[in-house]
C-alpha cells in the first residue's frame, strides 16, 4: 500500500513540474508577443486659442494618451497642431492632454485634458479637422 501511494505522489509531482514548465512558457510568449490589433493612423487637426482674448497660442504641446505610436507635437506661431497619431480601429475617442510647456513665455496656461469622439465617417476618412480646444489662463 504504502508502495502505491510513494508511486502516486511521485507521478504527481512530474505531472505538476511538466504543466508547470508549460505554463510558463505560455505565458512568456504571450507576453512576448501580445494580441494582435487592428490599428488605423488618424489626423487631427486643430488650433489652440486662449479662452479669455481667443487669440492663437504657440508653443503648447498636445499629446494623445491612447494611441500606439508617440504622437506630442508642439502648437505654431498660429496656434496651430498636426498630428498623426496610431490608435485601435475599434476606439471611438480619441484622448488628449494639452500641456504649456514653454512657461511665461506666451503667457501662463493651465494643462486640460480633453476626450475627442470620432464618427464613422471621421474613421471611415481618417481625418478629424478643426479641433477648437480653449486654455485658462493661470494667474
Amino acid at each position: 500500500m504504502k508502495r502505491i501511494l510513494y508511486f502516486k505522489r511521485r507521478l504527481l509531482k512530474i505531472i505538476l513540474k511538466i504543466l508547470g514548465v508549460g505554463s510558463i512558457g505560455l505565458m512568456v510568449s504571450c507576453t512576448k508577443y501580445g494580441a494582435q490589433t487592428n490599428t488605423i493612423n488618424m489626423q487631427l487637426n486643430g488650433t489652440v486659442v486662449s479662452q479669455d482674448s481667443v487669440k492663437a497660442i504657440e508653443d503648447i504641446q498636445v499629446e494623445v494618451k491612447n494611441c500606439f505610436s508617440n504622437s506630442k507635437v508642439i502648437t505654431n506661431n498660429n496656434g496651430v497642431f498636426k498630428l498623426y497619431p496610431t490608435i485601435d480601429e475599434f476606439e471611438n475617442k480619441i484622448y488628449l492632454k494639452i500641456s504649456d510647456i514653454d512657461g511665461n513665455l506666451n503667457g501662463n496656461f493651465l494643462s486640460k485634458d480633453t476626450v475627442l469622439s470620432l464618427t464613422s465617417e471621421e474613421k471611415n476618412n481618417r481625418h478629424k479637422q478643426n479641433i477648437d480646444i480653449k486654455l485658462i489662463r493661470n494667474e
